[in-house]
């Protein structure tokens, strides 16, 4: 009897651990298959990845050549490039010397055209229209025309609008010129107001005159202080007044 009890008591130990263990064990590996179902899965994720990674890679290696074949062309058409630039440049700067070159001439010969036209008018014009305006008489020189005593007339430019005349008017009450136009020295000074006349175009009583002082604040300073206001700025009056206005001035240069 105690061992049929004993037994029974064994067996029912047994049944009750075999109850117990089974699950566990099924449950731990069922967790055991999930845990490598997932490591599995992202390994063979990150295959796949290195996979396209190293397809990646074969194709830019297959690029690379192309591109720096790109890179060979490029380089050579910029040499070209700079090439052609550097001529351009060489002859831009052979046309500019060129160009001023031309530029010289052409001064150069509007000068002599200037100079010449000067001449032929100085030997001309301050003989017949000077004297006819200012009512004066006198004799011309080689490089100024004297046309008054106390009148010189150091040069003549013929313009569209008439024409100028640059003069030196000597008086004691003038500033120190140089009577040849040379260096000034005492044997050769002068005393004078420097002024430009210009008569305009056409005869008649309509021709204007036109005064211009060419005062310098420094150098005349003495005789502004002893001219009349309208000597001392310009001033525009009919041809017909020139011989008075004339007047005017050697009387505000010879006054004391």
């Amino acid at each position: 009897a105690d061992l049929t009890k004993s037994h029974s008591a064994l067996e029912s130990k047994y049944n009750a651990l075999r109850d117990t263990t089974v699950p566990q064990a099924e449950k731990t590996f069922d967790s055991y298959r999930k845990t490598s179902e997932s490591k599995s899965k992202l390994a063979d994720q990150l295959i796949a990845s290195l996979k396209a990674e190293l397809s990646t890679a074969k194709q830019s290696s297959a690029v690379i050549p192309s591109l720096q074949s790109d890179l060979s062309t490029a380089q050579a058409q910029i040499a070209k490039f700079e090439a052609q630039v550097a001529e351009l440049n060489k002859t831009i700067a052979e046309q500019k010397t060129e160009i001023k070159a031309l530029n010289m001439k052409l001064a150069a010969a509007r000068n002599a055209e200037a100079a010449a036209n000067s001449r032929s008018v100085t030997a001309q014009v301050p003989g017949s229209a000077m004297k006819k305006t200012l009512g004066v008489g006198g004799e011309g020189g080689s490089s100024m025309r004297i046309l008054h005593p106390g009148l010189i007339v150091r040069g003549v430019n013929v313009g569209g609008e008439g024409v100028e005349f640059d003069c030196l008017q000597t008086g004691r009450n003038g500033s120190k010129f140089s009577c040849d136009g040379g260096e000034k020295t005492v044997a050769n000074m002068m005393a004078a107001l420097h002024f430009k006349l210009t008569m305009s175009s056409g005869d008649g009583d309509e021709s204007q005159c036109e005064y211009n002082p060419m005062l310098d604040t420094n150098r005349d300073r003495a005789l502004i202080d002893v001219l009349p206001e309208f000597l001392v700025d310009e001033i525009a009056f009919p041809r017909a007044q020139a011989g008075k206005f004339y007047q005017r001035i050697m009387r505000a240069l010879n006054e004391s």
